[in-house]
């Protein structure tokens, strides 16, 4: 999930593949941005035990 700009407005925008398709959850409002906010939570959590199992170089 990440900004997209149009038209001068920013909009929220979830994309579905690499190749940048995907659909606008609303322009930039509270509830986007908290859209936004919990999506980032959420993800960050995700893969922070993943990371735990990785090597380090060195």
């Amino acid at each position: 999930m990440h900004w997209k700009k149009s038209a001068g407005r920013e909009y929220l925008f979830r994309s579905v593949d690499r190749e940048g398709n995907g659909r606008s959850l609303g322009p930039r409002s509270p509830k986007t941005e908290y859209i936004l906010s919990e999506f980032q939570q959420h993800k960050a959590e995700a893969v922070a035990p993943m990371l735990i199992d990785i090597p380090l170089k060195g």
